[in-house]
């Protein structure tokens, strides 16, 4: 079942909203165009009334849940060169067919590539999809390309009987899992962190598993940024290390803390803290509204580590710290009442963020 207002979706060059009566014209072309429509066997738009017929159907679609369709638009231009779409759902809304078209002059630059990456995650991530299928002319060198490249088979039992050119490709969710965490570069590998980024913020079931960060849909500092860190290693981008810090955690840096560490009678109290270095430049993708420079001023240590090591190294590397800042700063609680002051300030950082850690 589809939840919530139309999904907007962004990568890093393009906007794929919902349709709209301005986009007439780009519908009434794109269904129009011989260039566009050589390998598709659908019915055009004869008029822009017939376009203006079709927006309104394809808005309807979603509200009655039986089909999502974007328009493609660049983020600094609204008008749209192109589409995507989940439609066909099955009975349990567990399986869509995927179709896309785009404008002549925008093929051939990566656009819908990216446009695929992004409601693929949304369907298999957010709309929990077991299987898309897509249909595709034999003789479509470029789009089967394009849907080998993302992971799709092509499955030689399935036939379309409306159309005997076409081949039909299928892609499970397990095989789409798998095809998330091979990125083939570094502009793909960001792609995958932004959208883990945009995960919920919470504690998967083990900490062991850095895959459930997929599986689970969520995850915490440690699980997303240990998982993200795998698998840059794994597909060789060097350019990504996993970092532990620890930062002086106060109200400047972490407001919603403020009140429980002012009833503490301490200022402030070292955190331990995951992101990424990418190129030497600190990232964080622990929750949508994560922000690494609101507490850079604050770090008093950063520590590169391996993924595995988020586990049980990070805890006890936090409490070696916090017993030596105990001493050193001759702070009046003793490590027990530290920790339990930490634990009270993340359990409101949970509150606000949907999760723990």
């Amino acid at each position: 079942m589809f939840q919530g207002p139309f999904p907007l979706l962004e990568t890093g060059r393009l906007v794929l909203r919902e349709a709209n009566d301005s986009d007439d014209h780009s519908v009434h072309f794109l269904r129009n165009d011989s260039a566009v429509n050589r390998y598709v066997k659908r019915k055009g738009s004869n008029s822009l009334d017939e376009a203006a017929d079709f927006i309104a159907r394809v808005r309807n679609n979603f509200t009655d849940q039986k089909g999502i369709y974007w328009c493609i638009t660049q983020k600094d231009d609204d008008t749209m060169i192109g589409s995507i779409c989940f439609w066909n759902f099955s009975e349990d809304m567990r399986s869509a067919e995927l179709g896309y078209d785009l404008h002549p002059d925008w093929q051939g630059k990566g656009i819908m590539a990216e446009a695929l990456r992004a409601i693929l995650w949304q369907g298999f991530l957010k709309l929990k999809l077991t299987s898309v299928s897509a249909y595709t002319q034999h003789d479509n060198v470029s789009s089967i390309q394009l849907l080998v490249r993302h992971g799709f088979q092509h499955d030689p039992k399935l036939i379309d009987e409306d159309n005997w050119k076409n081949k039909v490709f299928l892609m499970d969710r397990s095989a789409y899992f798998e095809h998330i965490q091979q990125p083939k570069s570094l502009k793909h590998f960001l792609e995958v962190a932004n959208a883990v980024k945009a995960l919920p913020y919470g504690r998967t079931t083990s900490r062991d598993d850095l895959s459930l960060v997929l599986t689970e849909g969520k995850g915490s500092c440690s699980s997303k940024h240990a998982f993200l860190a795998d698998i840059a290693h794994k597909n060789g981008l060097k350019q990504v290390d996993l970092v532990l810090a620890i930062y002086l955690m106060d109200e400047r840096n972490t407001p919603a803390i403020g009140k429980t560490l002012a009833n503490s009678g301490i200022p402030c109290i070292p955190e331990a803290h995951c992101y990424l270095k990418i190129e030497g430049k600190r990232h964080d993708f622990t929750h949508i509204n994560a922000d690494i420079t609101a507490i850079e001023p604050a770090l008093v240590s950063e520590l590169i580590i391996h993924p595995e090591q988020v586990n049980t190294f990070k805890i006890d590397y936090h409490k070696d710290y916090l017993k030596n800042w105990i001493s050193e700063h001759k702070v009046d609680l003793d490590f027990e009442s530290l920790w339990n002051l930490r634990e009270a300030c993340i359990n409101k950082l949970s509150q606000e963020w949907g999760g723990n850690d």
